[in-house]
């Protein structure tokens, strides 16, 4: 079903100067993650908002078949590859892609270490809670530790952390807490849909 998690950083590690060196330092600076918007539909299909200091926004997302970017002055690109602005998902750059779970728990049990913790339980079954908790094994790539809050009997995920994960040049501990389950308009994740009549429109540039 349709998903909608909020973002928060809950610390941020600055770059070595190895790091540094490594990064491409003519890319631009990525949009914060701190207070973003996360909405996800079954596999590949998000939308990702991301807000600016002046509650400008930048969209990027994807329906499963075409991937595209609005910009905060409301210029688009569009893509027809389905990932291309997928890459600042929490965990994507690294194999970990939130919008389709059963290849990022794939990729989890492959490159950590795995633990299951219980959480809580209060006599009702339905309501039990667990955390999956995942160490990155030596010579992985990626967050240097997962945990993944979920219900036991229904597998939903409602908190995941990822602590020392690489963002642009930086490492974030980011926290996603699942905030809505409502069911969103068809058309939510195509960029006509954030087309609104406030913003300036661009015509699409296919990439």
């Amino acid at each position: 079903g349709d998903r909608l998690y909020r973002i928060d950083v809950e610390q941020i590690a600055l770059p070595s100067q190895k790091q540094l060196e490594r990064y491409d330092s003519s890319r631009p600076p990525k949009p914060s993650l701190d207070g973003a918007e996360l909405y996800l539909r079954r596999a590949d299909q998000f939308v990702l908002k991301r807000y600016s200091g002046s509650k400008s926004v930048f969209i990027t997302g994807s329906d499963g078949q075409i991937g595209w970017a609005i910009a905060s002055d409301g210029s688009i690109r569009i893509s027809n590859d389905a990932y291309e602005f997928s890459r600042d998902l929490p965990g994507h750059e690294h194999s970990i892609p939130l919008a389709n779970l059963t290849q990022g728990l794939t990729q989890i049990q492959k490159a950590y270490a795995i633990q299951f913790v219980p959480v809580s339980s209060n006599g009702v079954q339905e309501d039990q809670e667990a955390m999956l908790i995942a160490t990155k094994k030596r010579g992985q790539r990626g967050p240097k530790r997962i945990e993944m809050q979920y219900q036991v009997q229904t597998g939903r995920i409602v908190q995941i952390r990822f602590i020392e994960m690489p963002y642009g040049p930086e490492r974030l501990t980011v926290q996603l807490t699942l905030i809505d389950e409502d069911s969103l308009p068809m058309d939510f994740f195509r960029y006509s849909y954030h087309q609104t009549a406030d913003r300036p429109k661009a015509l699409p540039q296919q990439e």
